[in-house]
């Protein structure tokens, strides 16, 4: 990390988005003063939307810098903004540090309460709400609400709340390319007539199979949660005692570990990964693809078996540990 710039002056901001999201013209147009943290040139960083804004080269090499830079523009407003991100690079920076930034800033978790308000926001603001529902069902901790089950069938029949869900993590279907959305009516007609000039050739083998995915018995769907989430358990474990725990994932199916050499030194995950396979016969993602922050790591996927995850994580830290 070169330089950390401050805040430059502005009014206060409620909210704080981090990268380029394209969060931040909807947030400011609903006249929530927003904050912006991304690397130079990227365009969110030069947006009139941005009443205030944090530069950094590259933080994979300096996290406390930029840290120090948050808790600093954070603590000097008024109350804590939220913030906002959304890569995975960006997710492990957060859990990381979560306890030291959530001094300075409030997080979006999807509790009922942020829900509701959210829901009121939407509706004082003549605004839809877009939910994505992708994890729905894959969640360890915690209890995950759709704000489409907060409202009354009259309600959400308005068609002011869009929830889009996928088969490929509830029903392991990756790879048939199929989903769905729920909302109301006459809003899915219009959709609909939108699609039908865009969209076409899910055969019908894919659709008949979904269908069965969803109308037929559940209890593949909690027999997944519940080996996903004992794999997370296991992966994390290992990591602990071989002396390379980050971070506990609280949903999904993907864990990120840290390939830092032992005297500190940074590894470019791609590099890693790349070795990985040729000398160790072990496939994992480089961290690069999910965020600059991650950029020492990779990411495994828990879909595998409980052995092949012991093998894969005992193998990645042997490695990294060379």
């Amino acid at each position: 990390m070169a330089a950390a710039a401050s805040a430059s002056p502005a009014p206060t901001a409620k909210a704080c988005v981090m990268g380029d999201m394209d969060l931040l013209r909807p947030l400011a147009l609903a006249e929530i003063p927003c904050a912006v943290v991304s690397r130079p040139g990227v365009p969110s960083l030069y947006s009139r939307y941005a009443l205030s804004r944090l530069a950094w080269d590259d933080y994979s090499g300096d996290t406390e810098r930029l840290l120090d830079a948050l808790v600093g523009f954070g603590t000097a407003q008024p109350e804590p903004p939220v913030l906002f991100y959304q890569e995975d690079g960006q997710i492990l920076l957060i859990s990381r540090h979560r306890e030291r930034l959530a001094k300075a800033f409030r997080f979006v978790v999807a509790d009922s309460d942020l829900v509701e308000d959210l829901l009121d926001f939407a509706r004082r603001n003549d605004l839809y709400l877009l939910s994505d529902e992708c994890y729905d069902e894959i969640l360890f901790e915690g209890i995950h609400v759709s704000p489409g089950a907060l409202l009354s069938h009259d309600e959400f029949n308005l068609g002011r709340v869009i929830c889009v869900y996928t088969f490929s993590k509830t029903y392991a279907m990756t790879g048939w390319r199929i989903g769905y959305l729920v909302t109301g009516t006459q809003l899915l007609k219009t959709i609909t007539y939108v699609l039908d000039a865009s969209y076409t050739n899910i055969s019908t083998v894919i659709q008949r199979a979904a269908a069965a995915a969803l109308t037929g018995p559940q209890t593949c769907v909690a027999e997944m949660r519940q080996t996903y989430h004992r794999r997370r358990d296991l992966a994390v474990r290992l990591l602990k005692e071989l002396g390379r725990y980050v971070y506990t994932p609280h949903g999904a199916f993907y864990l990120l570990i840290d390939v830092t050499s032992t005297d500190g030194t940074g590894r470019r995950g791609r590099q890693f990964a790349l070795d990985l396979l040729r000398e160790r016969n072990v496939a994992a993602a480089p961290g690069s693809t999910f965020g600059s922050v991650a950029e020492n790591h990779v990411r495994i996927s828990l879909a595998a078996s409980d052995e092949e995850i012991v093998h894969g994580v005992r193998e990645i830290c042997a490695f990294a540990d060379r």
